[in-house]
């Protein structure tokens, strides 16, 4: 057998995904209903699909969830709309406020699933500029969205902080984004867009097959333990650029240089 199938690493791996199996399933059975957010990353392709970061709480049982979700719109007016506000709010002389959906149905699973399968053309949102209250009943637009993919759907299972400051990389050849990945409270949401894909993401077929799957990447110098000041949870990433660092095809661990071009959103305080 392949000596690296049989590793512990890979039996530690292989626990992880059945555990967090399990524990997604038991919140679709027992999880209340709450209201659930979404931030965008502003950034709408050719597909008319947008990428958005759920909005997780460690201390709401509804909401402790780490995920990533594709949507797409189904009206071309919606989407022109959507980017119309977004470019609007790029063009703010203060730090823009990301757009965030608010999905209608108000369990986690049910907002991405409609028995095992993609929930399809059947999910609405609310779209609100900025982190919207549960008592926010004013979107600028509520649109009928596509559910288009769902490349990271994980419960908070409250365990160590890594070693490393860790993030899900997703988007294609022309968007690329890192989603920080919360371990227990204290931590902090962080979207970020890169300047363009990193190394190592292609297949002698595709060239971005890894950033269309989506991969978790780690800040080689940078501490998965938050850094706290004042009783804040502190951005970490104080320079544009740094390494990364992940698997790539056939198992190559890779190291990349990347460079950030926007800051989506940051929230270290609600932890």
């Amino acid at each position: 057998m392949d000596p690296w199938a049989t590793s512990l690493e890979f039996m530690d791996d292989m626990a992880a995904i059945m555990r967090n199996g399990i524990l997604c399933a038991i919140g679709t059975v027992t999880d209340p209903e709450v209201l659930h957010n979404f931030v965008s990353t502003g950034v709408v392709n050719q597909q008319n699909e947008v990428i958005a970061s759920y909005v997780g709480d460690f201390n709401d049982t509804g909401k402790q969830y780490d995920s990533a979700v594709k949507l797409k719109f189904i009206h071309d007016k919606d989407a022109e709309k959507f980017i119309s506000m977004q470019e609007k709010l790029l063009k703010s002389t203060t730090e823009p406020q990301p757009i965030v959906f608010r999905s209608k149905k108000q369990r986690h699973h049910d907002v991405f699933f409609d028995k095992s399968e993609y929930a399809g053309e059947k999910e609405k949102f609310d779209c609100f500029v900025g982190l919207p209250s549960d008592q926010d009943k004013d979107p600028f637009m509520t649109v009928k969205m596509r559910i288009a993919d769902v490349p990271r759907y994980q419960y908070f299972d409250n365990g160590d902080y890594p070693d490393n400051c860790s993030y899900f990389m997703y988007g294609d050849k022309k968007s690329v984004f890192l989603f920080h990945i919360p371990t227990k409270s204290p931590d902090f949401f962080q979207v970020i867009q890169l300047d363009g894909p990193p190394d190592g993401v292609s297949s002698e077929e595709v060239e971005d097959l890894l950033l269309r799957y989506g991969t978790e990447v780690e800040i080689p110098g940078i501490s998965g333990t938050p850094l706290i000041v004042a009783g804040e949870v502190q951005d970490p990433l104080t320079k544009n650029k740094f390494d990364i660092t992940f698997v790539g095809m056939n198992g190559e661990e890779v190291k990349s240089k990347v460079k950030i071009a926007r800051k989506i959103w940051f929230a270290g305080t609600t932890m």
